[in-house]
């Protein structure tokens, strides 16, 4: 008798679990139905979509009622950032939709990436396009790595590897790392991946919970916030100003820790600004996050192209980050796509596994090329010496248009401000492209900077300024 009873209690129990979730489906269905509306309104206002103070508001609200029910307060925000995310998707479709003629423009423009596709369906067609658009070094890969990859294919290294790639190439590069890094990291600390911005996804991917926030510094490379949406989590930007040197602030990063941050990014010298930052505001930050138990994804892709003193976290601490880096730029292997993480063990395991899901290992004569670029290291000073003196000439050309910027202290871009009355940046790319056939990156992929540029100098010192004439031509 007791067994039925207590049959008759859980299917009772569980009857109320199936109302309580139909009940929430249907909550969040009125809810998607007043951001539409809240949508419309704005639109009408001319507003913003996203709203900080409404947001905060959201959070305190969220928090004092988890207090009240005993919900633990990372699930009750899990949920509101799920919420809020799903409420801006609405917001931005709507805005989108009442404005299709500006929308078919913006597909065009807004990303660099589409604007690339554009440029090379040009030059396909027999047009001549200077590229400025994507981070491409013009100079070609070390003439070791282009030998090392016909040996390798004579002696059939042509096979599957493990998924965090070779012994000889993680031990090369944790060799490598150690020459900065405070505490000895073995091979088991790194993976080799398909690029940088694999290895970026598959961070994101293995630490970031559904609803978990991402700190991110803007202005940024769009791949960071794409990545942590694609894998549910919440970007959280904390942006900058060209007015303040494009410095970040410690304290704006403090301000943006909440109990479901599960990353901080950093990224130095940076894409777009070139800024690099300062030895103590990186020891800051990298404090702060190993405070509250928060990884840190470092971005050094461009730490090589570094004009001024440029910290790296590895020489801070011990444990606790995701250091990111790449063979792209440093020794203009762009086509191999070869990049690799270092990170604390466990974490390697994770994206390693993640890696055996998706494509299995970079192609082993890549990796043993790889191996051979390390021992380049006269061809990669060339490189950073030949950009170093291509920013002081094209910065020099700049000062002669009508626009501001940052001098940049690494990388391989010029981020100015367009000083003209209601400057699009999209719709000037767009132009530019079209009109004098010059292919350039708009400030809205790099977040909310519609009249920057973004301004590659990975081209010879004639094509740059013939570029920046034909630039100061449209603007003018």
């Amino acid at each position: 008798m007791n067994n039925i009873n207590e049959i008759d209690d859980l299917e009772k129990l569980r009857k109320q679990i199936s109302e309580i979730t139909t009940q929430l489906i249907s909550l969040v269905g009125e809810r998607m139905s007043i951001s539409r509306k809240i949508a419309m309104v704005k639109n009408e206002r001319q507003l913003g979509v996203e709203d900080s103070d409404v947001e905060k508001m959201l959070r305190r609200a969220v928090l004092e009622r988890c207090a009240k029910t005993g919900v633990p307060d990372a699930f009750g925000l899990r949920i509101l950032n799920l919420l809020m995310a799903e409420s801006i998707r609405l917001q931005k479709d709507e805005k989108s939709s009442n404005a299709p003629e500006q929308r078919v423009v913006k597909e065009h423009v807004e990303s660099h990436m589409k604007l690339f596709g554009m440029a090379k369906q040009m030059e396909e067609n027999g047009e001549r396009v200077i590229h400025l658009e994507v981070g491409e070094p013009d100079f070609p890969p070390p003439r070791p790595v282009v030998a090392g990859i016909s040996n390798a294919l004579e002696v059939q290294h042509t096979h599957y590897t493990g998924s965090r790639g070779i012994l000889k190439l993680r031990e090369a590069l944790a060799n490598k790392f150690n020459q900065k890094s405070i505490k000895p990291i073995s091979e088991s600390n790194v993976i080799a991946t398909p690029g940088g911005r694999f290895a970026i996804y598959l961070a994101m991917h293995a630490m970031i919970s559904q609803g978990g926030e991402v700190i991110i510094p803007e202005p940024a490379w769009p791949c960071f916030k794409q990545a942590a949406e694609e894998v549910g989590g919440r970007p959280v930007i904390v942006k900058t100003r060209i007015e303040d040197g494009w410095k970040l602030s410690p304290d704006a990063v403090e301000e943006k820790i909440t109990d479901t941050t599960e990353m901080i990014v950093l990224n130095s010298p940076s894409n777009p600004t070139g800024k690099v930052l300062e030895p103590e505001t990186t020891k800051a930050i990298v404090k702060l996050a190993a405070d509250n138990d928060i990884p840190v994804l470092s971005d050094g892709v461009y730490a090589d192209y570094a004009y001024v003193p440029c910290t790296g976290v590895e020489e801070i601490v011990d444990s606790g980050y995701i250091a990111i880096q790449s063979f792209s730029k440093s020794y203009g292997m762009t086509g191999f796509r070869v990049g690799y993480a270092i990170a604390d063990e466990a974490v390697i395991a994770k994206m390693a596994k993640l890696q055996s899901l998706a494509l299995t290992s970079i192609p082993e004569f890549i990796q043993y090329a790889a191996i051979d670029a390390l021992n380049c290291q006269e061809d990669v000073a060339r490189n950073v010496e030949q950009v170093r003196q291509r920013i002081d000439i094209s910065c020099a050309a700049l000062e002669n248009l009508p626009l501001t910027f940052s001098k940049p202290e690494g990388g391989m871009y010029v981020f100015p401000r367009i000083d003209i009355k209601n400057f699009d940046s999209g719709e000037f790319a767009y132009r530019l492209l079209t009109q004098k056939k010059v292919a350039i990156a708009p400030g809205h992929g790099f977040g909310d900077y519609p009249d920057y540029l973004r301004i590659c100098l990975c081209q010879s010192e004639d094509v740059l300024l013939e570029a920046i004439e034909k630039i100061g031509e449209l603007l003018r």
